[in-house]
């Protein structure tokens, strides 16, 4: 990739911040200001030549998901799967470079590689470690009949009066600016915001959550790993050799079969044991490099960096995934968002050999797409 074709976040931000569409913390949120007029830095984001869209494709681009910037990276080359950002370090004041890619062509799940550097990361965890009793809780969501489907696990919140206080606390607002202008498509970021950072602590024996799906609204999630323990699984994700690679008949009945019946929660984890799913050889899983997943496959593991179930993810690393497609509905004949099942997910076990898991996250939600989500089994 030339030099020329790396998205320099350094110099964008501010002009997007007093310009254009961008994240900016107000009330707890992230809250995006729409551009009252044009500017050419701003329209460079999004028609720069590091995307491989031509005019065609943008037309087809879903508002409520991938932004132009990524919306084919991996997609017709699987080698042609990256994009350089330049942003600047909050703690460190410099410049740093992440990659972004595509791992899962659907739902749209993304690796952010090296998003923020090590001292970021302990900034977040150092911060919620000196944080008052009384500001951390015990993890708890309850699902249906399951009175908790998370466990082993603290949860604690950086909120917006505490942004003045330190690195830690001025961070999310950094990231958030950046995944916002990189991810989303300007019809999102009209009317976006985003939740509070949340961070989670899962004691390193059995800190776990569920198979779950995010929730009604947050349209997007990014997922940070602080510490470089991941194993996160997207057992119905289809990474990008699925659409390459051919098929036998038992697979695919088996993907008719999610089609058709994966529908709820209780869809997905009936499905994960009629189908035999397992985290490593069926659908996505990110994974730190003491995972005991890895290990388990034996020989299987040995290249990770082509294996097509697993991505490896360090200290640092992002994980990006949208929530919710646009489907037309057959008898209104109008199209509507609905959730897409395919981005249920689990924080598989914790376990002594890989430790204490430290993670964040952002969810964003898009309110002019609110009429339009659909509180169904989708």
């Amino acid at each position: 990739m030339i030099k020329n074709d790396i998205i320099r976040f350094t110099c964008l931000i501010p002009l997007l911040i007093e310009h254009c569409n961008a994240f900016i913390l107000i009330d707890y949120s992230f809250l995006l200001s729409r551009c009252s007029h044009s500017s050419s830095r701003c329209s460079t984001i999004y028609h720069s030549s590091a995307t491989s869209n031509s005019d065609k494709n943008y037309e087809l681009v879903d508002p409520s998901g991938p932004s132009p910037l990524v919306l084919n990276l991996g997609m017709d080359n699987v080698e042609k799967n990256e994009l350089v950002c330049v942003r600047n370090a909050v703690t460190e004041k410099r410049e740093i470079e992440f990659s972004i890619s595509r791992v899962s062509c659907s739902p749209n799940i993304y690796l952010l590689k090296n998003l923020l550097t090590l001292s970021e990361c302990e900034a977040i965890m150092n911060h919620v470690k000196q944080l008052n009793h009384q500001d951390k809780k015990i993890a708890e969501v309850t699902e249906g009949d399951d009175m908790n489907i998370r466990s082993n696990c603290t949860v604690a919140w950086v909120q917006n009066e505490d942004s003045k206080t330190c690195d830690a606390t001025t961070l999310p607002r950094e990231l958030g600016r950046v995944a916002g202008n990189l991810l989303l498509t300007d019809e999102a970021k009209a009317k976006g915001w985003c939740e509070p950072l949340q961070v989670v602590h899962y004691d390193g024996q059995g800190g776990k959550f569920d198979l779950h799906h995010d929730g009604l609204g947050r349209s997007l999630t990014i997922l940070y790993y602080l510490n470089g323990v991941g194993n996160t699984w997207f057992p119905f994700a289809q990474g990008l050799t699925f659409q390459t690679k051919e098929h036998g008949d038992d697979n695919a009945a088996q993907e008719g079969l999610v089609e058709a019946e994966l529908n709820s929660r209780n869809d997905a984890m009936r499905l994960v044991q009629e189908l035999s799913l397992e985290p490593g050889r069926s659908g996505i899983l990110a994974a730190g490099k003491n995972s005991i997943v890895w290990q388990s496959l034996g020989e299987e593991s040995d290249n990770v960096r082509n294996h097509q179930h697993i991505i490896q993810v360090t200290a640092g690393d992002a994980i990006a995934f949208f929530n919710y497609k646009t489907e037309l509905n057959r008898d209104s004949g109008k199209e509507e968002l609905v959730r897409d099942m395919r981005s249920v997910h689990a924080g598989l076990p914790t376990h002594p050999e890989e430790g204490e898991k430290w993670i964040a996250n952002h969810w964003v939600h898009c309110e002019h797409f609110s009429k339009g989500w659909q509180n169904n089994k989708k």
